[in-house]
């Protein structure tokens, strides 16, 4: 975790990327156990250099867990797809995505923390190799959807904020920057929008004179909150008795965000 056990990152060491080309061992981007036989750069606890050490914890991990690991993570692949042209789409079905979560739910807080940390430096180090006009590249997220690479990085941290609070350990959407609540209110509005199935509706957050709209019309329901608790609730999460419509109906309902 701390980047002294000795590897390296084929992009920072030239000496890694000679070894590579000798001996045709592919890099990280590859997500194959063979990346494993790459040789120490330097002697644990000597320097620091973020390398493969993180995919070594991953590998930790599966042996305290008992839950497989995916070496390359959905946006790796993603970039791997976007960089190379080649499909890697980010999970093998939807089916599989959903049984990875289950399974994965169990683990202990260490090792959901450790997986996270892994991949979150495997993918850094993909985003730091992202030559520059891989990111003009159209992939295809979960949905389906085509989307540019240049909105990977965005989906990644729009799943962590998210998914920190599908945890149920105590984190809310009022502990997200607010910042970071107005972006996520953009997109999951837009998102509901673009499905053209739901009621016309309008939060607005109270105090604060921002207002999003999902859909358009005479009809339009308000529903006033604070910003934090209207996220929540568009993203089907919450339903905080914060919110209130400004005619004093209920709430409507409204679609699945994803």
């Amino acid at each position: 975790i701390t980047h002294t056990a000795g590897f390296g990152y084929w992009f920072w060491n030239a000496d890694l990327v000679r070894w590579e080309s000798v001996t045709g061992t592919p890099n990280v981007l590859a997500g194959v156990n063979q990346i494993f036989t790459a040789p120490l750069v330097a002697d644990p606890g000597t320097r620091f250099e973020y390398g493969i050490n993180t995919d070594w914890l991953g590998k930790v991990v599966e042996a305290a867990s008992g839950v497989t690991l995916d070496v390359a993570d959905a946006m790796v692949n993603l970039l791997t797809w976007a960089r190379t042209g080649t499909v890697t789409p980010a999970y093998p079905s939807r089916e599989q995505r959903d049984a990875d979560i289950e399974a994965g739910a169990g683990r202990p807080a260490a090792a959901i923390r450790a997986d996270v940390e892994a991949t979150s430096d495997a993918l850094t180090g993909v985003v730091k190799a992202m030559p520059e006009a891989a990111w003009s590249a159209t992939v295809r997220n979960t949905q389906g959807v085509a989307i540019v690479a240049t909105d990977i990085p965005w989906a990644r941290a729009r799943e962590m904020w998210v998914h920190a609070v599908d945890l149920d350990v105590g984190a809310s959407f009022a502990d997200l920057p607010l910042p970071m609540v107005y972006e996520l209110l953009t997109d999951v509005t837009a998102t509901l929008a673009a499905k053209q199935c739901g009621p016309p509706v309008r939060l607005v957050a109270t105090g604060r004179h921002r207002v999003w709209s999902i859909g358009e019309g005479a009809r339009a329901v308000s529903v006033l909150g604070p910003a934090a608790e209207l996220l929540g609730w568009a993203l089907g999460r919450t339903r905080s008795r914060a919110l209130r419509t400004a005619d004093g109906r209920p709430l409507p309902t409204l679609p699945g965000w994803l």
